[in-house]
């Protein structure tokens, strides 16, 4: 089609012309490049061709009527010319990019698959709650490439103050390993050289917790344990007490890991995505023959539990049995593992032995353990009294022959 002044009433007069070609442009002679394109139904809309390393591109601008006038239209094409000839921008790129990126929350729904994908049942979970809880409302609606550092940094400054310092670090250490993972896809998602906008985030100071059981708390705790009614509670925690394991790998126990015979378990979703085959002392296979059987978990989940194919963890009645216990500090369930290892400790086992028999990576953790058992001033064995003692003695007894039998 001709090219000519583009005007309101130029473009009224446009009408699709059957016998002509199945593309018909009025192209603007102020604006090169910029033109009216009328389609078939008659609908009129603003284009902009330009040349890209020598390719021609066809790109759409909006429809007329989207724009107030055609002074507004030639603005936004000369803006577009300039990222093609001084940024070296390919417009029409840059939007099917940015169409292709999607939100954020699109972002997280393919890093959560990922995640699931990879990590434990128990990381994708914390993932999915900080994702959902914070981080959707919060940028859930934005372009990937549109979150910014300082948005992050202003983020986390209100978290720390509203939810507190550890929570807010945690909700920016999972922006940073969604972008993380996106930016390593090679996609469409995030454009090149973009900067993860949770790098560089100051997080909080966090004080390493070293809560655990001391001796002379521990007839207590166990006496008010054999006190709580539900069967499966009771158990569980009475087999923390006497194994050390990870209270979300023991919730995962099914019977047919348990070998009452040989007394051992094997934990399968473990942290470190390895099996891990524990023996047991005689007192925790008793645990485990009064234990009712219900269904394929060992600890099969309550009323309250809700769709969890086992039991959650008993936090409620871990803290009733605390109170109960006299203890008004804060001792989680976690706390219990590490009490284990102080146990280990004191009874003379290295660093390494206890990292191999509490399954962790490393022995770097199991050196708190250590740490805090040189502290201690009174020995283990005879803050233990009553019916205790020969629990934990077994326990401790199991736990070494366990070692000896590793190292040989």
């Amino acid at each position: 089609m001709a090219t000519r002044n583009l005007t309101a009433a130029a473009i009224a007069e446009l009408h699709y012309e059957e016998r002509g070609p199945s593309r018909q442009v009025l192209w603007d002679a102020t604006v090169r490049g910029l033109g009216v394109r009328v389609t078939p139904a008659q609908g009129r809309q603003y284009v902009l061709s330009y040349r890209f390393h020598g390719r021609s591109r066809l790109m759409s601008l909006g429809r007329v009527e989207d724009f107030r006038n055609v002074n507004e239209a030639r603005d936004l094409a000369r803006e577009q010319l300039r990222q093609v000839r001084m940024v070296k921008v390919d417009p029409l790129i840059a939007r099917q990019r940015d169409k292709a990126a999607g939100t954020v929350k699109e972002m997280f729904d393919r890093w959560l698959l990922a995640v699931a994908a990879r990590r434990s049942p128990r990381t994708h979970a914390e993932y999915r709650y900080q994702v959902e809880s914070r981080l959707i409302p919060e940028f859930g609606r934005h372009r990937p490439a549109d979150v910014t550092r300082p948005e992050v940094r202003r983020m986390h400054a209100r978290l720390t103050e509203k939810n507190g310092p550890i929570a807010a670090n945690r909700i920016v250490t999972t922006l940073r390993a969604a972008y993380g993972w996106t930016l390593k896809q090679d996609d469409a998602t995030l454009p090149a050289g973009f900067q993860n906008p949770a790098q560089g985030i100051e997080l909080n100071r966090e004080k390493p917790r070293d809560e655990f059981l001391r001796p002379d708390e521990l007839p207590a705790v166990v006496g008010q344990i054999q006190a709580v009614k539900d069967p499966w509670q009771r158990s569980f925690l009475w087999l923390l007490m006497l194994t050390g394991a990870r209270s979300g790998e023991l919730l995962n126990l099914k019977w047919s890991d348990v070998s009452l015979k040989r007394g051992e378990i094997t934990l399968r979703e473990t942290k470190n995505r390895t099996d891990l085959r524990l023996q047991l002392s005689g007192a925790a296979v008793e645990v485990l023959r009064q234990t009712p059987h219900s269904g394929a978990y060992v600890f099969p989940p309550l009323r309250r539990d809700g769709e969890s194919p086992h039991m959650r963890k008993p936090r409620a009645t871990w803290i009733a049995v605390l109170k109960r216990a006299g203890i008004t500090r804060r001792v989680t369930l976690h706390d219990v593992r590490r009490s284990a290892g102080v146990l280990l400790s004191k009874k003379g086992f290295t660093a390494e032995q206890i990292a191999r028999q509490l399954n962790h990576k490393s022995n770097i953790t199991a050196k708190v353990y250590v740490r805090i058992a040189d502290e201690l001033q009174q020995e283990m064995a005879e803050a233990l009294a009553g019916g205790t003692r020969a629990v934990s003695d077994a326990s401790v007894s199991t736990l070494g022959r366990n070692l000896r039998a590793r190292r040989s």
